[in-house]
């Protein structure tokens, strides 16, 4: 995907090809749309009357030529197919009432069932109001595999849903001065944006909603800017809203708003704020108050910025958090009124001095759940302990009914509730039916079935065998 491939077939080849294919059954010969793949060496117009188009190969823009997407036409992929700009440019602008849409061909579309985009170093696109899912990367803006030669610059990639990919938009090979924003990134497997050796690019007035990670960035990313820009709910199980590793510095991170959990880590050398009297970021679990103000924060009166820092971890901090979220362009006040679903897990049956683990990772919500709260409580309703864990372990040592009573919370203080019911059985108590050993394993029995059944049909063989295939 990274990388460009040597040619082998051009656009009337592509053409043919579905053709033949369409005469033996594998290509649809009356497919609705325009079968497209290989080069593009002179200026191209995708039309709407032609849509949808259907990649039968990799595109590759070569030799300064441009390929122009119109608006509300559908690019579709059955297989694993990218569109690269080599060093041609790309030019797809829909309007927000008619959506440039690029997915896969499938039923039952997937992540990673088409490439995407790829951007190389001399490539150059502008791609705007565009619905982009089900690839490994919607966007890959690059350079050669080397990391020698600077990547691909100055691209616009602006009013864009990118939803259900493993990542956004990807970043990396010395990416830079590009502009992203105003687009929305929601339900990504992987992340947002991931930033991989990217410096000086520009992200701003974004929204990243229930993605793994909302924006994570390694391995000598510098001087990005990442300003106004909404995280709401990132971070579903292990991800966060930000995420900065190692060796990543002097990216400036302020005037964002951070909803819901994950929140932010920093491994790298980063700036959280923009100084006094700007402010950093609006934290949705930040406690502090607003008593005083002035760049040391010991001025009584409060001036809208928090008199103590966010902590982001260990050693990175927000010095002057903001006491309310960041109205912006593309900002719109944050509703949650959908319910989560808490999914408390399997009702167990054992043995005194046997532990059991209980886990509410199956347990979900549109844009993240804030809280998990278990009760454990034994059957004449005592509560024998509390956890605020998404799970725990707990060691039964005697014999009973005890019932695990799960709690989510999501941003919008919505809950739902689930639970599981324990049965611990000494070894002389009968289990529930009856007897004094647990109930046998339907799998067991199944297997026990099978070998008798090969067992009646190899004694039969061999009677006929020995009858010479007659029954006496």
């Amino acid at each position: 995907m990274y990388l460009a491939e040597e040619s082998i077939c051009s656009a009337p080849c592509v053409l043919i090809a579905a053709i033949i294919l369409g005469s033996i059954g594998l290509f649809p010969a009356n497919a609705v749309g325009t079968p497209v793949g290989g080069e593009i060496g002179q200026d191209t117009i995708w039309t709407q009357e032609g849509s949808p188009y259907e990649l039968l190969a990799d595109v590759k823009i070569v030799s300064g030529a441009r390929l122009t997407i119109e608006a509300g036409v559908t690019i579709l992929s059955e297989a694993y197919y990218d569109i690269n700009v080599i060093d041609g440019e790309l030019i797809a602008v829909g309007t927000e009432s008619n959506l440039i849409k690029m997915t896969s061909e499938r039923d039952i579309p997937s992540i990673t069932k088409w490439g995407g985009i790829d951007i190389f170093d001399n490539g150059r696109a502008e791609i705007r109001f565009c619905a982009i899912s089900y690839t490994y990367s919607a966007i890959s803006l690059m350079a050669p595999g080397d990391r020698i030669v600077p990547g691909t610059t100055w691209n616009n990639i602006t009013d864009n849903i990118f939803t259900n990919n493993e990542y956004g938009i990807f970043a990396g090979y010395l990416a830079n001065k590009n502009y992203i924003a105003k687009n929305n990134f929601s339900q990504n497997a992987g992340s947002g944006i991931y930033l991989a050796s990217a410096y000086n690019n520009t992200i701003v007035h974004n929204t990243f909603v229930g993605n793994e990670c909302g924006l994570c960035s390694d391995n000598i990313t510098h001087n990005n800017t990442v300003a106004y820009n909404d995280f709401i709910g990132n971070g579903r199980s292990s991800g966060w809203d930000t995420w900065g590793w190692s060796d990543t510095r002097n990216n400036r991170v302020h005037h964002n708003n951070f909803f819901g959990s994950g929140y932010a880590f920093d491994g790298g050398e980063n700036v959280w704020d923009n100084g006094h009297p700007s402010g950093g970021n609006y934290w949705h679990d930040y406690t502090g108050e607003d008593n005083f103000h002035g760049p040391d924060q010991d001025i009584p009166g409060g001036d809208g910025i928090g008199d103590t820092p966010y902590l982001i971890d260990n050693n990175k901090s927000d010095r002057y958090p903001l006491m309310s979220p960041v109205e912006h362009d593309g900002y719109e006040p944050f509703v949650d009124d959908i319910r989560p679903t808490a999914v408390a897990g399997e009702n167990v049956t054992l043995r005194p001095g046997e532990n059991v683990t209980f886990s509410a990772n199956r347990s979900f919500d549109n844009a993240g759940i804030e809280s998990f709260v278990w009760e454990l409580k034994n059957e004449e309703g005592d509560v024998m302990g509390t956890w605020t864990t998404r799970s725990f372990t707990y060691h039964f040592t005697s014999s009973g009914k005890y019932l695990a009573i799960l709690v989510v919370t999501d941003l919008g203080q919505n809950t739902d509730e689930d639970e599981v019911s324990v049965s611990v059985y000494q070894i002389l108590e009968p289990w529930p039916d009856g007897t004094r050993e647990p109930p046998p394993s339907p799998f067991l029995a199944m297997i026990v079935f099978f070998i008798v059944l090969l067992a009646i049909s190899a004694t039969m063989m061999a009677y006929l065998v020995w009858t010479g295939g007659r029954w006496r």
